[in-house]
């Protein structure tokens, strides 16, 4: 008997295009971020904060802006050298908890249903800008990225990045401070990621880490200290002949002056070099490598 194989949907509107792999790769990366947004907001709330990480999903941009109604809180996220740019939304409660709290309240609930001022616009950025700084440490083990931001935005229909059919890699982080909770969510736009996709795996990167190996341990060689000694020549002698030595006696030692001296690094013959002065010490200027 046949076993029945599963049949799954197709969406050929939004068809799969990060592997499994891919997706937990990427799961990983924002949970290194979540955990940087704990520490930063533990620290200003003065209370205990955790995040909890959804599973990267696709949807395409259309449903973005249908799914975000004017008024929201959205930041537009540069991150050079990859191309085009992403989207940070803020849920209106989780930054109107954030602006009473950092404003000296005590994070009651408040209004919600109104557009941010000026003033709050200001210390939106400034969040952002620190949620970023622990964005780019996430991403770090993958790739080198500049994330800056671009601006704050309210209406989404202002803030076209791609055109409505393209992909966008969606990231839910669900934000629980003490008794109140809030989300974010990060929209990184395919084409962005492309570029890099076949980093974003949670297999060993073999390849890299044995470089970062090698260069690890060519920086602990160039620390290691060696002795360096001139050999200016050499001469048999008799034990007689040392005992009897004085105080303005003469050896006569191998080899001739225009020769040079022999430079010996960890007591091996490395360099030839001609003896002088530099800056008032005995000095070796060096002529030949052996």
């Amino acid at each position: 008997m046949q076993e029945e194989k599963e049949i799954r949907d197709y969406d050929f509107r939004n068809p799969e295009r990060l592997t499994r792999d891919n997706v937990l790769a990427l799961k990983m990366v924002y949970e290194k971020f979540g955990q940087g947004i704990s520490g930063y907001l533990s620290g200003q709330l003065r209370i205990e904060v955790k995040t909890e990480v959804e599973e990267p999903i696709q949807v395409l941009y259309s449903d973005f802006i249908a799914e975000n109604p004017f008024p929201t809180i959205l930041a537009i996220i540069n991150h050079p050298p990859l191309p085009a740019a992403s989207l940070i939304w803020f849920q209106p409660a989780l930054i109107f908890y954030l602006l009473e709290r950092f404003f000296g309240g005590k994070g009651e609930e408040v209004g919600i249903n109104r557009q941010i001022t000026d003033i709050e616009q200001q210390v939106v950025s400034g969040i952002a800008k620190e949620f970023l700084k622990h964005l780019k440490r996430a991403w770090e083990a993958l790739s080198e990225i500049d994330f800056s931001l671009n601006q704050i935005m309210i209406n989404p229909l202002s803030t076209q990045i791609v055109a409505p059919e393209e992909l966008m890699i969606k990231t839910e982080i669900k934000i629980i401070m003490g008794d109140k909770e809030g989300k974010l969510a990060c929209y990184l736009p395919f084409i962005s990621i492309d570029p890099i996709l076949a980093k974003l795996t949670t297999k060993p990167q073999t390849q890299g880490k044995e470089k970062e190996e090698a260069k690890g341990m060519e920086r602990g060689i160039n620390l290691i200290p060696l002795s360096v000694s001139a050999e200016l020549g050499r001469v048999k002698v008799t034990m007689k002949e040392i005992l009897n030595l004085a105080e303005g006696d003469v050896l006569r030692l191998s080899g001739k002056v225009s020769e040079g001296v022999v430079m010996n690094v960890a007591n091996k013959p490395k360099f030839i070099g001609i003896p002088g002065i530099s800056g008032g010490n005995i000095a070796l200027q060096i002529k030949k490598v052996l």
